[in-house]
């Protein structure tokens, strides 16, 4: 019996394409499920068959790999027809309030991010500004968020709208947009980051920390930055790969995911927010200490 059903199937697959000697095909398409049970229950069961071709019948190579997807894709036909009363609801929930955000938020989103950047970039473009090292780092920061707004908000909203995600299924693209959103969101948070050690060197009374606050350092400190924040993702053009259309790119391996986790909280939260925290209160004291060293000697000289 098993021979049986196993030999329909392939007869089926073999229907569905008769090109090729390896078949990939969605064993929902199969069943004609709904789809709730589609997205719930059999969205990533895959099933890759081998077929050859021996005096006119057809034999699959891999019969086990196909009787225990059908075991496993029946078993969550029962467990979703038993719980889809309770369980849709939510989903459905989940699944409108998403909708909303992409619909709403994000072209909200990118519209207000992108003038906001355009308004930066044309400020500190200006000659005037060139030459301030601290405008010099904003106005970097300001193209990192331009180029992490178009990877990340844009192509989200053209994949949500056009109801094709390329990420889901081209390789290529899949890892530069993913490598792009990283890079220029490290980028930005570095670059602000050196705009505060630009304004607590310049808040100095050394003339060497002074020196920092150049915009020939400036640029280099950019530079440097730059190459760093490049470097650190390059781990996604390796391992990363096309998935569902939920998640549509992810790791291959657990320790890739923990590496990117730990530089997810390292350099998108704690370093730039302790750096940042410390740095604009180190600043505030020193701006304290000269306006109280400007009150001595204004004193002092009016005194003489």
């Amino acid at each position: 019996m098993l021979d049986g059903i196993l030999r329909k199937v392939s007869y089926f697959l073999i229907s569905m394409s008769e090109k090729n000697g390896v078949i990939l095909t969605d064993l929902a398409s199969f069943f004609n499920l709904n789809p709730f049970q589609y997205k719930v229950s059999v969205r990533c069961i895959f099933l890759r068959v081998s077929l050859k071709k021996l005096n006119g019948n057809f034999f699959l190579l891999q019969q086990r790999t196909i009787f225990v997807s059908l075991l496993v894709l029946f078993l969550n036909i029962i467990m979703n027809n038993i719980s889809t009363s309770t369980v849709n609801p939510m989903v459905l929930q989940l699944n409108a309030a998403r909708a909303a955000v992409q619909q709403i938020g994000q072209p909200i989103l990118f519209t207000i991010g992108m003038i906001g950047c355009i308004l930066n970039i044309l400020i500190f473009i200006r000659p005037s500004m060139r030459q301030n090292s601290c405008a010099i780092y904003f106005h970097a920061s300001s193209w990192a968020n331009f180029f992490c707004l178009t990877w990340g908000v844009l192509a989200s909203m053209l994949a949500f709208f056009t109801k094709n995600n390329p990420a889901s299924y081209n390789v290529v693209y899949c890892k530069i947009r993913f490598y792009m959103i990283n890079f220029s969101q490290w980028s930005s948070r570095g670059f602000v980051v050196l705009a505060c050690f630009d304004r607590f060197f310049l808040c100095s009374t050394s003339v060497h920390q002074r020196n920092f606050c150049r915009p020939v350092i400036a640029k280099k400190a950019i530079a440097l930055t730059t190459f760093i924040c490049a470097c650190l993702p390059i781990y996604i053009l390796v391992t990363y790969r096309p998935g569902p259309y939920i998640i549509p790119c992810y790791l291959t391996t657990v320790a890739v995911e923990i590496f990117e986790t730990v530089l997810i909280w390292l350099f998108t939260l704690t370093i730039p927010t302790l750096s940042m925290s410390i740095l604009s209160g180190l600043i505030i004291r020193r701006l304290k200490q000269n306006a109280k060293r400007v009150g001595r000697e204004k004193v002092s000289s009016e005194v003489f």
